[in-house]
């Protein structure tokens, strides 16, 4: 077992949170790692799915600073065309998976993160309420890695559950998580005739169908799935069809499929990934015999592994409630804000809850802050909040926001000697506002 050199962060996880808390970091003046379990970085942001929650559905920005300094890296190497409002989706940002890779690790080196591609934390060493070490695994063994503070930005909350950290899983009811997806991508789609569609019998439409001739995101279609189950080729347990083209005209992402179960343990996982290539054999068939504009379609490839919506979450200094989304909740120490709404993949049934927000809440520190460990700080979908809270504060631009913040508390914790907990929030938010962060 070989041991590194100490840096000030160190990142679990190198996706969309991670990513911009890595950065967010070094510029702060800390020597960051970066650790990540794939050959790549961008996680869910590479998965061909839009980034959510940039705007209100007004055009009001509500994430800025590094997670829209990334994107207009992203726009400016022709990987998307920017940000869309939408009348329920709040906002909608398409990305070209490649890109995205190709931009985070040009900034990851612009900003001298040190990374480590490949990597995955099995287990860590606690004592005295702080993590001393992180173990790594890789293709040369196992490995100890230290830092003042670390992000635990896994969307599972691996780092913070193997340290001890009380969590939660699911609705408090039952314990039930919000379903998974296994995300592919379509080519030779004619989205002229799904429009022509959609225009004809707009009772298939979830969406408003106002600027239906320019809309990225589709969703409907019960008429068409109807009838696949009354002939026996639609079983999956969602009656309606969502998918959204990516950057080219005629290539769609599937967003449809629906895989119920946990994700934590490995025998779920493994089941999960099969039923979602069943589910995905089974939709390319269907799209291509009931839906106007598939029928010369063909599969490109399906996401790296399946998309999970919802795993453990911790227990912070504070608990995002479900009256905080909805009434519009303002905090001292809020880092971010979002009106995107309460939006849930039903664990048990065939349908979906989507509740609109009147006003945008803010996400306070507190919540990256875990009750124990003095040393850590989470972000992203993991972090303290209820079950239909993070329904909401799960989406990914939301989460590269935690992550900015992550990133700044962490650098200045460590420069400083001091735990998350007894940093003072107004310098916080103070260096937030210096790197163009909405607080």
């Amino acid at each position: 077992m070989s041991r590194s050199r100490q840096w000030d962060v160190i990142v679990a996880g190198g996706g969309p949170t991670g990513i911009i808390a890595a950065i967010a970091a070094a510029r702060c003046g800390a020597k960051v790692l970066l650790i990540e379990r794939y050959g790549f970085l961008g996680g869910l942001a590479t998965f061909h799915l839009p980034i959510l929650s940039f705007l209100d559905s007004n055009g009001a920005q509500m994430v800025s600073g590094i997670p829209e300094e990334f994107i207009q890296r992203v726009k400016s190497m022709g990987g998307s065309p920017g940000h869309f409002t939408h009348p329920v989706l709040q906002s909608y940002t398409p990305v070209d998976s490649e890109i995205v890779k190709n931009v985070a690790l040009l900034m990851m080196q612009e900003s001298e993160v040190d990374l480590l591609l490949h990597n995955i934390v099995v287990n860590v060493e606690v004592s005295n309420d702080r993590i001393n070490n992180l173990l790594i695994q890789n293709k040369s063994g196992y490995h100890k890695y230290s830092s003042s503070i670390i992000i635990d930005a896994t969307g599972d909350a691996d780092v913070a559950f193997k340290s001890g950290v009380p969590v939660r899983v699911g609705r408090e009811k039952d314990g039930l998580t919000q379903a998974a997806t296994l995300l592919f991508r379509m080519g030779n789609v004619n989205l002229k005739e799904v429009r022509k569609y959609l225009f004809k019998y707009p009772e298939e439409s979830y969406y408003p169908l106002e600027d239906l001739e320019n809309t990225y995101i589709f969703m409907g279609f019960k008429k068409l799935v109807e009838q696949g189950k009354l002939h026996g080729d639609y079983n999956i347990p969602r009656d309606y069809l969502i998918f959204h083209r990516i950057i080219r005209e005629d290539e769609v992402a599937i967003n449809t499929g629906k895989i119920l179960g946990l994700a934590l343990e490995v025998d779920d996982l493994t089941e999960a990934e099969i039923e979602g290539r069943k589910q995905m054999s089974q939709l390319v068939n269907f799209l291509k015999k009931y839906v106007p504009g598939f029928t010369k379609a063909y599969l490109i490839d399906s996401t790296v592994q399946i998309g999970v919506r919802e795993t453990r979450r911790i227990i912070g200094e504070y608990v995002l409630s479900t009256e905080d989304v909805l009434s519009g909740h303002k905090f001292s120490d809020g880092i971010t804000r979002s009106r995107y709404p309460l939006d849930i993949h039903d664990p048990s049934l065939e349908g979906s809850f989507l509740q609109q927000l009147s006003s945008p809440y803010e996400i306070p520190y507190r919540c990256l802050i875990p009750r124990v460990i003095r040393n850590l700080l989470v972000a992203g979908r993991c972090i303290s909040g209820t079950h239909e809270a993070l329904s909401s504060a799960r989406v990914m631009g939301t989460c590269m926001a935690m992550g900015q913040a992550a990133g700044v508390a962490a650098a200045l914790c460590a420069l400083d000697g001091i735990s998350p907990n007894r940093l003072e929030v107004s310098r916080l938010l103070v260096t937030l506002k210096s790197q163009g962060a909405l607080v």
